[in-house]
C-alpha cells in the first residue's frame, strides 16, 4: 500500500512539473484555466482599480484647482493691496499737507445754487479719501464722497441744491479721512503710472450760452458738446468728468457728467445742457476724476 501510495505522489508532482516539447508547463495551463473560469472577475477588479485611480487623481486635480484659483486671487488681493496701503493712523500728520477752502457759491435760479470748493493735496505719496459737506448759514448740507491723489489739487462741489433761504456764510468741512500710501515697491514713479491711467483726450469742444442755444425761454440753458476718448490701456466702470466754466479767471459754472463702462480705447460723445446763460464764457475745463489708487474702478471682464 505504501509502494502505491508513493507511485501515486510522485505521478502527479510528475504531472503538476509536467513541461512539453513546446514548452507549454502544467503551470501555465492551470492558469490559462483558471484566467477562463475568473477573467470577468479578474477584469472587474481590475477596471476597479483604474475607475479609483482615475477618481483618486481627478479629485487631487481638483483640489489643485481650487488651491490655485485661491492663491491667485489672494497674490492678486496681496498685489493691489501691496500698490496702495490704507493707512488708519500714522504718526505722520498727512492732514497738514492737505489745504482746502469753499470757494464760491453760483446762483442757478429759482432757489438752486451750486457749491465749489477746492482742495489741495501736497504728499507726494500719499491719497487721500475723505467725506465732505458745506455748511451754509450754520446748516449742514448732505455728504458727499471724495479724493485727492498724491499731489493734486481739484474741485469739490455740491449741485443743484434747492435753498428756501439766501445764503449768505458758507464753508467746507472734510472729515473720516482714510489715507493711502504708494509702495514705491511697486509704484517706483507716481507721475508715469499716474499718466498710464488718466489718459483721456478731450476734444470736439462746442459751448453754446443759453442766448445762441435757443434751447429754452423759460429757463436759461447753456449747451456743451465734447468727445472723450480713453486712450489708455484700461476699462473703467465709470468715469467721472469735472466741467468748469470761466470767465478770465473766476470760476462761473461748474458740472459734472459720468460716463460708465469706458472702455480701452472708447470714443464718447457727449451732449448735456447747463443751467444758467454764461454768456461771459471765455474757457472751460473738462476735467477726467477717477481714484487709480482704488482697484475697484476698474473693470477686468476683458
Amino acid at each position: 500500500m505504501f509502494w502505491f501510495k508513493k507511485k501515486e505522489k510522485d505521478l502527479e508532482d510528475r504531472v503538476e512539473d509536467y513541461v512539453d516539447q513546446h514548452g507549454i508547463s502544467t503551470h501555465q495551463l492551470n492558469f490559462a484555466l483558471w484566467y477562463i473560469r475568473h477573467h470577468k472577475k479578474f477584469f472587474i477588479g481590475f477596471a476597479s482599480l483604474l475607475v479609483a485611480a482615475a477618481l483618486i487623481l481627478w479629485g487631487y486635480a481638483a483640489v489643485k484647482l481650487v488651491i490655485l484659483v485661491f492663491d491667485a486671487d489672494r497674490d492678486r488681493a496681496s498685489i493691489i493691496d501691496s500698490q496702495s496701503t490704507v493707512v488708519s493712523s500714522s504718526k505722520i500728520d498727512y492732514l497738514a499737507n492737505v489745504d482746502y477752502r469753499f470757494l464760491k457759491i453760483l446762483p442757478l435760479g429759482m432757489g438752486r445754487y451750486d457749491f465749489v470748493g477746492e482742495i489741495t493735496n501736497t504728499n507726494e505719496k500719499v491719497g487721500m479719501e475723505f467725506d465732505y459737506h458745506f455748511v451754509v448759514n450754520d446748516q449742514d448740507l448732505e455728504v458727499e464722497k471724495g479724493f485727492v491723489l498724491p499731489g493734486e489739487k481739484k474741485y469739490l462741489v455740491f449741485l443743484g441744491k434747492q435753498l428756501d433761504y439766501t445764503p449768505d456764510s458758507v464753508s467746507l468741512v472734510i472729515e473720516n479721512q482714510g489715507w493711502r500710501k504708494i509702495n514705491p515697491r511697486i509704484i517706483a514713479d507716481w507721475n508715469e503710472y499716474k499718466n498710464e491711467r488718466i489718459n483721456f483726450i478731450i476734444d470736439e469742444k462746442k459751448f453754446l450760452s443759453a442766448e445762441d442755444s435757443g434751447l429754452s425761454d423759460k429757463i436759461r440753458l447753456s449747451n456743451l458738446d465734447f468727445t472723450a476718448t480713453n486712450f489708455t490701456a484700461y476699462n473703467y466702470l465709470e468715469m467721472d468728468f469735472m466741467i468748469v466754466l470761466f470767465s478770465g479767471s473766476s470760476v462761473v459754472g461748474v458740472s459734472k457728467y459720468v460716463v460708465t463702462d469706458f472702455k480701452s480705447r472708447e470714443k464718447e460723445q457727449i451732449n448735456l445742457s447747463l443751467i444758467g446763460d454764461f454768456s461771459n464764457v471765455d474757457k472751460l475745463d473738462i476735467i477726467p476724476e477717477v481714484n487709480i489708487l482704488d482697484e475697484g474702478v476698474f473693470d477686468r471682464i476683458d
